[in-house]
């Protein structure tokens, strides 16, 4: 527990203090009661860069975190009826769990480059128009879903398809027998009995994807046009670039305030009636 307050809880005090305190103080990691001040967190909320940030954030967290659950689902269903060959397709499922995300962002950087990329090269071959992706003010930011989906999918098939080996055969057989089909047995039977799981995967996707940084730092730099300027990047930028460590930690708080929002939300929506 004394670990846990040291590495977790401390900083989140830490970066709370400051963001009260003058760039000055910030800058110096001092604390002083009496130049406690709102000036970071007014200059922040006055920004409209901030709420273009707020924006892309929300987008691609729900985005991604839908995208990667929905496609785990199927995938961890798809398994689960395929016999022996689900083995051999488990342990492909690790290979984007052992890749470092900047080592993702360069795979995807070569494979996406609009003048070079085999993506383009496929595209042309196809006689159909060439794509900016990452540099696209509209294409970026779908771009950076795809990597959070293609990253996260395989561990998550993986979880989901635990749980669904743990439903019962005999629950599934009964509502076979009363006539159930397929889409009916996955949205009264299926989902019901994951409603754990699926809050676990909610929790931590969304956590995940409210701090995501390395993708717009090193593919697009918080672009085109501020569409990839998430939360995380920003408060950076406002720390590293700009010298503002008080607006950055407020920044910070910002983003904490809104996971606890959104947790919430999903603890509220998806809590077993039993828990």
């Amino acid at each position: 527990m004394l670990l846990i307050a040291f590495f977790a809880f401390f900083p989140i005090i830490w970066g709370l203090l400051l963001s009260f305190q003058p760039d000055h103080l910030a800058q110096r990691g001092r604390f002083i009661i009496k130049e406690v001040t709102l000036d970071n967190y007014i200059r922040a909320f006055g920004d409209p860069i901030l709420w273009k940030s707020i924006g892309v954030t929300l987008l691609y967290n729900v985005s991604s975190t839908f995208l990667v659950i929905f496609v785990s689902t199927l995938a961890a269903m798809a398994l689960t009826n395929i016999g022996r060959a689900a083995a051999s397709l488990q342990s492909l499922l690790f290979v984007p769990i052992c890749v470092a995300q900047p080592v993702v962002v360069i795979i995807f950087k070569a494979m996406l480059d609009p003048r070079s990329g085999i993506a383009n090269g496929i595209l042309g071959v196809l006689g159909l128009p060439l794509q900016k992706f990452y540099e696209g003010q509209g294409q970026a930011i779908w771009v950076m879903v795809y990597m959070a989906v293609w990253t996260g999918t395989g561990f998550w098939t993986l979880v989901f398809s635990s749980a669904l080996r743990n439903i019962s055969n005999e629950i599934i057989e009964a509502s076979i027998i009363d006539g159930a089909g397929p889409i009916r047995r996955f949205l009264t039977i299926v989902l019901p009995l994951m409603k754990r799981t699926l809050l676990l995967a909610c929790v931590v996707l969304s956590i995940g994807h409210f701090v995501v940084f390395v993708p717009a730092q090193l593919l697009t730099h918080g672009g085109p046009n501020d569409s990839t300027r998430f939360l995380m990047y920003e408060a950076a930028q406002r720390i590293m670039r700009f010298a503002h460590p008080g607006q950055a930690n407020a920044v910070v708080m910002i983003i904490l305030f809104m996971m606890f929002i959104v947790v919430g939300l999903q603890f509220g929506l998806l809590r077993s009636e039993d828990d």
